[in-house]
Order: C-alpha cells, then sequence, then structure tokens
C-alpha cells in the first residue's frame, strides 16, 4: 500500500534544523512518494461497524506520547524509525512497520520485519511508488529485517533498491497476515480512536506537501487541496486531545531526524485525505488481522478471513 508546502501553524512549536526532505524541491520529492491512489476498489473493500464506546481522551501504541496513556505502557515500536532514503517505499515501511507494532502486542518482543522483500516480492512497483494491498494480494508471509535486510545501491549514479534474487512459494514465517481490511468514506475522530483500541495501529494513505516535509514539532495543521492526491502512506499510531483541539498521531518513514523523533501529531482539522472527508469512494484507511505462527493458538483471526497467495523470498 502507498500514505503529507508553507503555511505551517503550530499551537506549540520546536525550532530543529530542517530534515533532508525539508531541503528537498517539489521535483524531488515527487519521485520519493507513493504511487496515486489507484481507480480500482477491492474486493474486501468494507464500513467497519464502529462502536462508540467510553475510550481513554488520548491513546499511544508508540513513542514518547505513551506518557499520557491511562494504562498502557509498552512501547509497540522500535525506538528507531524507519528511512526510505531515495526510494518511493513508503508502501513498504507503513506495512513493515505496522507489523512489527503487531507482533509485539501478540508476543512482547519486538522484531523488525523487511522492506526489501516487501518492495521486492509484491505486485508493485519497487522504488517507484506502490499501494499496500497490493502488497497482501502476492504476500501472506513476511520475514524478518536480519534475513533479508534493506538496501540502497547505486548504479550508474541512479540510486536503486531492488536487487532481489528470486521470490518463490514456500516457508511459513514468525508473522502471518490472515485477513485485512479497507475503509471507506468519511470516517470520524471516534471512529479513529475505537479502529486504534480494536486493531492496533493501522496504515494510512495521506497528501504529501511541504507543509508534512518541513514540519519539525508541535500539533500541524495542514492546507490540502479540495480533492488531494493520496500519495504517501503512514502509520497511525494514537490520538490525543490537546487545548480542546483534536489530533492523530503518526509514525513516518523519514527517519528520527524528521518531526518529533520520527513521529508527528496532525490536527483533526484536516487530515489531507486519510479521513475519506475529500473521498467517498477510494479507501484510506488499512488494517490488519495478524498471527504469530509459533504460538500454540492462532489469535486474531476473524471468520470472514480472506486467505491471499503465499509468496515469500527464502534462502537469501
Amino acid at each position: 500500500m502507498n500514505l503529507i508546502l508553507l503555511i505551517i501553524i503550530y499551537k506549540s512549536f520546536s525550532q530543529k534544523p530542517s530534515t533532508f526532505y525539508g531541503l528537498l524541491p517539489k521535483k524531488s520529492i515527487q519521485p520519493l512518494l507513493s504511487s496515486e491512489i489507484p481507480l480500482r476498489l477491492h474486493k474486501n473493500n468494507t464500513f467497519y461497524p464502529f462502536r462508540l464506546n467510553e475510550i481513554p481522551s488520548s491513546l499511544s501504541y508508540c513513542g514518547i506520547y505513551r506518557k499520557r496513556n491511562p494504562h498502557k505502557t509498552e512501547d509497540y515500536c522500535i525506538k528507531q524509525t524507519m528511512n526510505q532514503g531515495e526510494c518511493g517505499g513508503c508502501y513498504a515501511m507503513a506495512l513493515a512497520q505496522v507489523l512489527q507494532a503487531h507482533y509485539t502486542h501478540l508476543t512482547l518482543k519486538h522484531q523488525a520485519f523487511s522492506t526489501q522483500q516487501i518492495i521486492d516480492c509484491s505486485n508493485n512497483n519497487g522504488c517507484s511508488g506502490g499501494w499496500p494491498t497490493s502488497v497482501l494480494e502476492s504476500l501472506q508471509y513476511f520475514v524478518s529485517e536480519i534475513e533479508y535486510p534493506y538496501r540502497l545501491i547505486t548504479i550508474n549514479g541512479n540510486s536503486t533498491n531492488n536487487y532481489k534474487k528470486e521470490c518463490i512459494r514456500g516457508r511459513r514465517t514468525k508473522i502471518h497476515v490472515s485477513d485485512y481490511k479497507e475503509v471507506i468514506g468519511p470516517i470520524t475522530f471516534e471512529q479513529i480512536k475505537v479502529l486504534l483500541i480494536e486493531h492496533g495501529p493501522f496504515i494510512g494513505m495521506i497528501y504529501s506537501n511541504d507543509q508534512l516535509r518541513k514540519y519539525s514539532g508541535g500539533i500541524l495543521h495542514l492546507d490540502c487541496p479540495v480533492v488531494p492526491t493520496l500519495n504517501h502512506a503512514i502509520i497511525v499510531v494514537g490520538y490525543g486531545q490537546e487545548n480542546q483541539e483534536k489530533y492523530i498521531i503518526i509514525r513516518n518513514s523519514w527517519g528520527n531526524s524528521w518531526g518529533e523523533m520520527g513521529y508527528a501529531r496532525i490536527s483533526m482539522n484536516d487530515l489531507c485525505g486519510l479521513d475519506g472527508i475529500k473521498y467517498s469512494d477510494y479507501p484510506t484507511i488499512l488494517y490488519l488481522k495478524t498471527q504469530c505462527l509459533f504460538l500454540f493458538f492462532s489469535l486474531n483471526i476473524i471468520t470472514d478471513n480472506f486467505i491471499v497467495p503465499q509468496q515469500v523470498y527464502s534462502n537469501y
């Protein structure tokens, strides 16, 4: 799957040097973004039947924001945020980071999963962008980062990241995606909260612009076109409220020097497409059901399990 120019209004703002992405002109950043949202709908698109239960006012599965949690204290994310570098692989990094958070939730252990396997072995365009659901149509089992590490290679002055030998059907791995669902249409703040509580961190699609690239801290107020192009994949790890302003917490793939140690708090006033308000027929959110295969029983299996073809890289 695939998931944010110059009016930035902060409730609070911390000065820090611009990140690599904040220094790039628009024509340079475009190849690093995901492909434009495909003009098709997947057969398992769905509206999730959200329940508006009594839920905490703030929650984060990752980062420094966990100190505001009413109960949860575990950090479901690895401290070092992924950095895609000069590769338009945000769709792969978003999926790998969601898998890592789900694995920690199931096992209470940290395990980084391979972005490179996703780039090499899924039905996407490698470093030229992709779409997370296209990954899940061809991959079901995922190997670790240690087994299949991320690389960025320069050939004749051009950056490339595709170095696969052969993607074959075969062995099972530590984590398995047993099902996934997409959310279409408008989604409210309360529904995002319920989705996070019931399913954990999820992938979101957003419009990436200069405001997002130059972000360095505080609550980010985005100002997007009436119908923004969804061109960047991130993961949503939490939500909160400050001075009556509601926001979501995202984890990006631009390294720890970007934003708040790789994270951002984005105002609900404009989520640049992620909330589906400006899109009525396209999926903007993807959430997963996962299993850890070494456990003696299956976890988080749902009755309408959607089986996708297994294809994994092995013998690296």
